[in-house]
Order: C-alpha cells, then structure tokens, then sequence
C-alpha cells in the first residue's frame, strides 16, 4: 500500500476533533428532536407501539445525514472525488454489483455451513421478501461505506500512511458496532473483534485497490442482504458455538467461521477488480 502524506493538511488530531463534534452534534438533534416527534406521533396514533430508543436512532440517522455535509466541507472533502465516488458509471456498476455476488455467495455459504453443524436450522414456514433486504443492504452500504471509508479512512491516511489509516479506522469501525449490538457471549468478544475489524480492513482494501467506494460498497450490501435473508430462511439453533458462528445482532460474520469466509472473498474479489481494471483499460 502507498503511504500518504507525513503532514497533510488535515492532521489527524483536527480529524478526530471533527468527527468527536460531528457525533456531539448528531446525538444532541437526536436527542433534541426525538421527543417532540415520538409526541407529535403519538397524538397521530402513528407508531404507538415504538418505544422512545425508536425514535431517538432515527431522528439521530436524519441528524448524521444533515450534519454530513458541512463534516465534509471542515475536513475539505465536499466534493464526489473526496470521498471516492467519482467513477465512470459503467465501471462503478460493474464493481458494485460483482463486490454483491461475491459477498452475498460468501455468507449464504456460511450460513449454510452452521446448519450443517446445527447452529442454526431451516425455518420450516419462511417468510420470503428478497426486496427488503436487498434495499436494506443498500442503504446500510451506502451510509456506512461514505463514512467509514471514504470520509474516516479517507481524512486518516491524508496525514497517516495507508496502513495505519485502514486499522485504526478498521477497529474503530468494530468498535462502534459493539455500542447497539454486543456478541451475547463474551467467548464471542474476541472472535467478534478480529472478525469485524478484518472486515472493515477488508473494506478498506476495496477502496484503496479500487480508487473508489463502489466496490466495497457492494460487498458490504451483499453481506447485509445475506444476513437479512438468511434471517428470514433460517432460526437459531443448538447453543454452544457462539466462538465459531457469532452471536448477538451480527452473528455468523463475527465468528472465527468468518476468516476463511473472508480470506476466500479476498482473493475472490482480487481477481475480478484485475478483470474489471484490465476490460476497462481496453474500452478506454
């Protein structure tokens, strides 16, 4: 990996010290708007049933993606090239949708390696709905993609060389998924650390190999659309296994099942970003 700058503009102290107000400032409009919407639906009679935390995640999602823009312009990245979105169309199809099937196949795979050891077992009556996961892994790519990776990784390796930018952003990335969604085995803490971190190293990877965000954007969709899907196919099975396959919200990526899982996708995707680079350099 190439190394970036020894002093950019942004240093990596006036990065953090950003994003810390950046996530001072999404919290306190979360906080801030979601009583005042919880009553104002409430009188409506619309989501009754939710409980405030409901409110709060959403409201504080709007504020992230209200507040986004001006981050951006502080850390001089407003703009499509800054945060890895600049691509030819046709080339960022391309690798959006190949990242997908590979990370899609790849926990489809998983999954159905813990039924076979009886970690989980098919649901008999599933209630299948391709579309929403699909749109949700979408979403989730998108927004988590911008940030982690071309905002946080990005600003990092400006001042930071290339490899210190993808683990520090890669384990804060692990971190904060431990906030809403903790392993409920702390023999999965450790597993789930490494797993996701990797993952996120994984992402990382994407970008810098790729040039832009398209790439790990769908292979973070098609982890999630796999997820989602398996979900509906599938319950949970014998306990016991947690190390292995996952527990909690994210299980079967934060598993050490999910290394080979992982590696395998890596070389996978290091051969098709080749064949994608060199049919590109053809037609152009």
């Amino acid at each position: 990996m190439q190394s970036g700058g020894a002093g950019g503009q942004f240093g990596g102290v006036k990065t953090f010290r950003a994003l810390a107000l950046y996530a001072l400032a999404v919290v306190a409009l979360g906080l801030v708007l979601s009583l005042p919407v919880q009553a104002v639906c409430q009188h409506l009679g619309w989501f009754a049933d939710k409980p405030w935390p409901k409110f709060f995640n959403r409201c504080a999602t709007v504020a992230a993606l209200v507040c986004l823009w001006p981050l951006l312009r502080a850390l001089g990245m407003a703009s499509w090239q800054g945060i890895g979105l600049q691509s030819p169309p046709a080339l960022a199809l391309a690798r959006g949708a190949a990242g997908w099937v590979v990370a899609f196949a790849g926990t489809m795979l998983l999954g159905w390696t813990a039924v076979a050891a009886g970690n989980r077992v098919w649901d008999n009556n599933p209630t299948l709905d391709f579309l929403k996961p699909l749109a949700t892994g979408c979403v989730v790519g998108i927004m988590e993609e911008v940030f982690f990776r071309g905002l946080l990784f990005g600003a990092l390796r400006r001042e930071w060389n290339t490899s210190a930018a993808l683990w520090v952003s890669s384990v804060f990335y692990a971190l904060l998924h431990f906030v809403g969604a903790p392993p409920t085995n702390w023999l999965g803490v450790l597993p789930a650390v490494v797993s996701l971190t990797a993952f996120g190293a994984l992402l990382a990877w994407c970008y810098v190999r790729s040039g832009s965000l398209y790439l790990c954007i769908g292979v973070h969709a098609g982890c999630v659309a796999g997820l989602k899907w398996l979900g509906q196919i599938s319950d949970g099975g014998a306990a016991g296994l947690e190390w292995l396959f996952g527990s909690g919200r994210f299980r079967l990526v934060n598993g050490v099942g999910g290394w080979p899982m992982l590696l395998v996708m890596w070389l996978v995707l290091i051969g098709l970003e080749k064949l994608l680079a060199r049919i590109h350099a053809r037609r152009d």
